[in-house]
């Protein structure tokens, strides 16, 4: 005969197995968003839409002066190549290595940039942010 503790114990051995499986689940699903945002943010890097890559930080952080916007218009991006990525063990932070190939418009001499990248998954907005700065061009 089957009793209600029985259940009980069977309830909590079912929760214990499907929420790692659930948690694994959701990670996952927050990976694949980091996907597709980084690649969305390195293609307005690689097509010069620094205004719209701008939208990828936080808007606390969100550049708002103008001038910032006009003089990044001096420089072409060549290659947007990711090298590493590092997530954190609960993969709510990454830690991204991206080597950026430019050039300034009127000097045509192609550069190179280690970008470090931040970026912060936030569970309110459900979404990835970047945390620091915009390529920092010479």
């Amino acid at each position: 005969m089957v009793s209600i503790s029985d259940f009980r114990l069977l309830g909590i051995v079912c929760i214990l197995v499907i929420a790692p499986g659930c948690a694994s689940m959701l990670q996952k699903n927050r990976l694949d968003q980091f996907g597709e945002t980084s690649n969305a943010y390195g293609q307005m890097v690689f097509w010069s839409q620094y205004e719209e890559a701008n939208a990828f930080r936080k808007p606390g952080r969100v550049e708002k002066d103008m001038d910032y916007f006009e003089r990044l218009k001096d420089f072409k991006v060549t290659a947007y190549n990711v090298k590493s990525t590092h997530p954190s063990e609960d993969k709510k932070q990454i830690r991204q290595v991206v080597v950026i190939g430019y050039y300034r418009v009127d000097e045509l001499v192609v550069r190179t940039l280690r970008d470090h990248q931040v970026w912060i998954y936030d569970d309110t907005d459900e979404r990835w942010y970047l945390e620091g700065e915009l390529p920092n061009f010479q």
